[in-house]
């Protein structure tokens, strides 16, 4: 339960971010202008990194989940 909350958490803060998101032409969170700064590129990039790791790690954390509640069940 604890994984589920966190990932809706997780989702629901990048949802609000997304549509607080300065206007700009086109679709996307980022402006293509603006992303090309150095501590923007960086700062984006450290985010996205912590974001999949957020996600691989729940990914496999479900993953035992499934696994251990399979095994239960079948003993």
């Amino acid at each position: 339960m604890r994984a589920v909350s966190q990932s809706v958490e997780m989702s629901v803060g990048i949802a609000v971010r997304f549509l607080n998101r300065p206007v700009i032409s086109g679709f996307g969170l980022y402006d293509p202008t603006s992303i090309m700064n150095a501590s923007e590129l960086n700062r984006a990039q450290k985010e996205g990194w912590v974001k999949l790791a957020f996600y691989i790690l729940l990914f496999f954390y479900y993953i035992y989940g499934y696994v251990v509640i399979t095994f239960l069940a079948n003993a």
